[in-house]
C-alpha cells in the first residue's frame, strides 16, 4: 500500500515536472539580419545610391585638396632658395603663408563637415528599411508562436529549422525595393 501511494506521488510529480517544462519552453528563432539587409533588393539600392553621392562627395573634396596642395607647391617654388630668415624677413611670404595655413585649416573642416554629412546621410538612408524589417521581424515572430528572434551573430549554434534569415529576406524583397537616399548637408559654418 505505501509503494503504492508512493508511486502514484512520484507519476504525479514526474508529470508535473513535465507541464512544467513544456509550458517552459520556448521557441526561439533566429534571423541574419546584416544578410537580409545586404542581400535585399532595397539594402542593394541603398548601397549604390550612397556610393553614388559619396563619389561626388569624394570629387568635391579632391577638388579642394589639390588647390590646397597646389598653393602650398607654389609658394615653394617661389621662396624655396630663400633661407629662413630671409623668408622671416619678407612680409609677402608671411602673408601667402598665413593664407596657405588658413585655406589648409579650412579644408580640415570642410572635410570633416562632408565625413559627417556622408555618416548622416547613411544613417538617414536605413532607417526605413530598418523599420519595415522590424515589421516582417514582428510578423514572422507571431506567425511562427515564437517567443523571441535574436540575431545570428548572437547565436552560436541553431538548427536550420529556427533560421528565419529567407523567409524575412524574401518578406523585405516583395515590400520594399527602393527608399529615398538623399545627401544631408550641414549648414554652414
Amino acid at each position: 500500500m505505501f509503494n503504492k501511494v508512493t508511486r502514484l506521488i512520484a507519476l504525479g510529480f514526474a508529470a508535473a515536472l513535465c507541464l512544467s517544462s513544456a509550458a517552459m519552453a520556448q521557441t526561439v528563432l533566429v534571423v541574419d539580419s546584416q544578410k537580409v539587409i545586404s542581400d535585399s533588393k532595397v539594402g542593394k539600392y541603398v548601397g549604390q545610391q550612397i556610393a553614388s553621392i559619396e563619389k561626388t562627395a569624394s570629387s568635391e573634396v579632391q577638388t579642394k585638396l589639390t588647390s590646397v596642395q597646389n598653393k602650398r607647391k607654389n609658394l615653394q617654388t617661389q621662396y624655396g632658395t630663400q633661407t629662413q630668415q630671409q623668408l622671416m624677413q619678407n612680409a609677402a611670404f608671411k602673408s601667402q603663408l598665413e593664407q596657405l595655413l588658413k585655406d589648409e585649416q579650412k579644408f580640415k573642416e570642410e572635410y570633416a563637415k562632408i565625413s559627417q554629412e556622408m555618416q548622416i546621410t547613411r544613417q538617414k538612408a536605413i532607417v526605413p528599411v530598418m523599420k519595415k524589417f522590424s515589421e516582417i521581424v514582428k510578423a514572422v515572430r507571431a506567425e511562427r508562436n515564437a517567443s523571441v528572434i535574436l540575431d545570428r551573430g548572437q547565436v552560436l549554434d541553431l538548427s536550420a529549422a529556427s533560421d528565419v534569415t529567407q523567409t524575412v529576406l524574401s518578406r523585405l524583397n516583395q515590400q520594399m525595393t527602393t527608399t529615398p537616399v538623399v545627401r544631408e548637408r550641414l549648414p554652414a559654418k
